[in-house]
């Protein structure tokens, strides 16, 4: 599940920068331009669609849906012609690219090439690559660990704000058009001849179901943010959030769940009406 970039911070010490311990002048000229490939690597961005058409792929199957042979093998061809890691990614790159000023620049570059910075995107990239096996269990730990947070506490209000702060509807935007594509199978399935996508209907289902889905998204990515951070005490976690308080990183998180948001939905799009044509074609 999609956490934005998870704090992970030891002691400050003399050799650690944080996104104030220089000012915007002398970072400038310490520091070289951030590119958006390496925003992207540092906060697991490069990631976020690694595994998406797989899951898309793969999910009749694990719903359920009355594909018969010929139509699941319709699916996945759709699945694996659209659903491209690499492209999605350039999108993404594409929207990010020229969108900050050089002080916003610096306030990034300064954090994310930090050695605070640098185990930030070490447990990034940990969590946002675990396989779908790994993320089941760490899903569980995590249950259980939010299950020992003290409602109210310091732990779990920093929990509120990074969930507030790094744009957690990311992940309820990439699994609500999840929803929509096993919606746009199933009704796909019980047409014949010439099919067309009965978009009007399938996303007023979806509008009907989104707000169990985003309370299911919001439980798990909780869950992942408890265990990410499990050994982590609540100090650290201070002083992540004087990070993602910065206006710099909430345009960057903004502007990224933003344009994420748009991809998966222009992409399901896509997709529907490429599976609309090729079931056409099947179902004489």
């Amino acid at each position: 599940m999609l956490i934005r970039a998870l704090a992970v911070a030891a002691l400050l010490g003399s050799s650690s920068i944080t996104a104030s311990a220089l000012s915007p002048v002398q970072a400038q000229t310490e520091l070289a331009p951030i590119s958006v490939a390496e925003l992207m690597q540092a906060t697991a961005l490069d990631e976020v669609f690694t595994q998406f058409g797989a899951a898309i792929e793969a999910s009749p199957q694990e719903q359920g849906v009355p594909f018969d042979a010929m139509l699941m093998g319709v699916w996945v061809e759709a699945a694996r012609e659209v659903f491209d890691a690499k492209t999605m990614h350039g999108a993404l790159a594409t929207a990010l690219e020229g969108e900050f000023s050089p002080e916003e620049e610096t306030v990034l570059a300064t954090f994310f090439r930090s050695d605070f910075g640098h185990r930030i995107t070490d447990l990034e990239r940990a969590v946002q690559t675990l396989g779908p096996q790994s993320q089941f269990a760490a899903r569980l730990k995590g249950l259980s660990l939010v299950e020992a947070i003290a409602e109210g506490s310091r732990r779990d209000l920093q929990f509120d704000e990074i969930m507030t702060l790094v744009s957690a509807d990311i992940a309820s935007a990439m699994v609500g058009q999840s929803v929509r594509g096993m919606l746009i199978g199933m009704s796909l399935t019980q047409q014949r001849g010439d099919i067309e996508v009965p978009w009007e209907e399938i996303d007023l289902h979806l509008a009907q179901i989104l707000p169990s889905i985003e309370e299911d998204v919001s439980s798990t990515q909780r869950a992942m943010l408890a265990y990410a951070y499990r050994d982590l005490p609540e100090a650290d976690l201070d002083t992540y959030l004087e990070f993602l308080r910065t206006p710099a990183a909430q345009k960057f998180y903004a502007l990224a769940s933003y344009s994420i948001g748009q991809i998966v939905t222009d992409t399901m799009t896509t997709f529907g009406e490429r599976l609309a044509s090729k079931m056409g074609r099947v179902n004489v």
